[in-house]
């Protein structure tokens, strides 16, 4: 009755470990879709970086480019400031050449 008894367990034993064996011959797929999902997820993140990357490059250069269109217009703003104000000096030295000169033949009429 042991014997009989040891065998039922060792048959029970044998067909708990083909039982195994079948289990983790049917997890090999999914671990291989696994590890082929971990290439896929890790070549993804690295193509994600990369255009972090660059994303992050465009907002530097558009950072550049923003700055030196206000220094541009900063220096154009500064130059046209300028020139205002030599045109306000040659108006202002134009009109006392005129007085002068308006006055100067009002002298010369009166001579004569």
């Amino acid at each position: 009755a042991e014997n009989a008894s040891l065998e039922v367990h060792l048959a029970q034993v044998e067909e708990a470990e083909r039982r195994a064996a079948g289990a983790e011959a049917a997890l090999e797929p999914l671990k291989a879709e696994m590890d082929a999902g971990r290439v896929r997820a890790e070549h993804a993140e690295a193509r994600l970086a990369e255009g972090m990357a660059r994303c992050e490059a465009r907002v530097a250069e558009r950072d550049r480019a923003e700055t030196a269109a206000v220094r541009a217009r900063d220096d154009a703003t500064a130059s046209i400031d300028a020139l205002s104000a030599d045109l306000a000096a040659a108006q202002n030295a134009l009109e006392q050449s005129q007085n002068a000169l308006e006055e100067s033949r009002r002298l010369s009429t009166a001579r004569e």
